[in-house]
């Protein structure tokens, strides 16, 4: 991967995060290093982390669906096996629900990550990284 190419996507997913900075009200990731990473972009909306919460699936999306009830929720899960999963899995449990769920961005996100070979969304730092290498390692 040459350096330009990596500067050109990184760009783009900025971007992708200023949108989700206008349109979104919670972004649902998998970990506390996705959120990280996402905040290292600019990323400045509600994050929930499955990882991190306390019980079940449904009790899961019972709380956001009570505290986003009528707002945008945007789904930012792995592109891994398992990632793809738990994105059909939400989906399903939100849908019915009061809330607009967003998976636009996570897949434009997985045509600029993939094409790197990378499927997670932690690994925007690789990326990050191989765009602007440290001087003297």
């Amino acid at each position: 991967m040459r350096r330009s190419e990596a500067r050109e996507t990184l760009r783009a997913i900025e971007e992708l995060i200023e949108r989700l900075n206008q349109k979104a009200d919670l972004v649902i990731v998998e970990g506390r290093h996705d959120e990280a990473t996402l905040r290292s972009l600019g990323l400045e909306v509600d994050v929930m982390k499955i990882a991190c919460f306390k019980g079940s699936l449904a009790l899961f999306v019972d709380e956001i669906s009570e505290k986003f009830r009528g707002r945008r929720v945007s789904l930012l899960l792995d592109f891994d096996e398992a990632g793809e999963r738990l994105t059909k899995r939400l989906l399903q449990e939100l849908s019915g629900r009061e809330l607009q769920v967003d998976i636009a961005t996570r897949e434009r996100l997985r045509e600029l990550l993939c094409y790197f070979g990378f499927r997670t969304i932690e690994s925007i730092m690789a990326l990050k990284r191989r765009a602007y290498p440290r001087r003297g390692r």
